[in-house]
């Protein structure tokens, strides 16, 4: 991709699932990345990465790493807000408060704090960049038994195109990207854990393929990064191999 070698980016959530893909890609486009990740002492480092524990719902813990990673690579040039909590899954009427809180907690304050950290220390610097935040098909059209889940990813779309309309004047382009069905560790534990009654609908195979690969998602990622597209913001570009449609 044209523009992200030499640059600098922070994947939150990068060591796993999507985010591996995503730290991987950028490694090869010839990145600088610092993953953010909750666990990491017990996960595989991703090589050509850097990696240190951090909570995004804790707001010292994200300024921290977000200087950090400046001091490391004299530079950032963007985020990509991967880190999420999948479930469980719960129907609405027996879906726990507490669970709706850390479903919103983890997918939507999480991204804010990161977003709006790295947003102001490139304002701060003068530097232009971009940010991606990992939304999903379940932000544009609900899925079941996973009211807080769809209510933070629907949040985050809308967290996604107000901060394009604010930060444009700064350089900064934001937009989100919607993967559908990605059959991560993490997802298949889920849905083993949620038992057949909860199985959502996105069970059922896209037109285009049974399934979306991690990696599918982190071309996409890759792109929205990359100078190739430096007219494009406050955008949610589905990688649902045709699900929505």
């Amino acid at each position: 991709m044209e523009g992200l070698r030499g640059q600098a980016f922070i994947v939150t959530g990068g060591a796993t699932g999507i985010g591996r893909a995503i730290s991987e890609r950028l490694v090869r486009e010839g990145s600088d990345v610092a993953i953010a990740q909750l666990g990491a002492a017990g996960e595989r480092p991703v090589p050509g990465a850097w990696m240190e524990e951090v909570d995004v719902r804790d707001q010292q813990s994200v300024e921290s790493f977000v200087s950090r990673s400046v001091s490391r690579f004299g530079r950032l040039d963007g985020l990509v807000n991967n880190a999420a909590q999948l479930g469980p899954l719960a129907p609405i009427l027996e879906h726990p408060s507490d669970l709706y809180r850390t479903m919103l907690r983890t997918n939507l304050e999480g991204p804010f704090l990161m977003l709006t950290e790295v947003a102001r220390t490139l304002a701060v610097n003068g530097s232009q960049g971009a940010i991606v935040n990992i939304s999903s098909i379940a932000g544009l059209a609900a899925e079941e038994f996973a009211v807080g889940y769809v209510s933070a990813k629907f949040g985050l779309v809308g967290l996604t195109r107000s901060a394009a309309m604010e930060l444009a004047e700064h350089g900064i382009r934001v937009n989100a990207v919607a993967p559908g069905p990605v059959m991560t560790p993490g997802a298949l534990r889920i849905r083993a854990l949620s038992g057949e009654t909860l199985t959502p609908k996105y069970a059922r195979q896209p037109p285009l393929a049974p399934e979306v690969a991690t990696e599918d998602v982190a071309a996409a990622v890759a792109f929205l990064l990359s100078d190739d597209a430096r007219a494009i913001t406050g955008v949610v570009l589905p990688v649902d191999a045709g699900y929505l449609a």
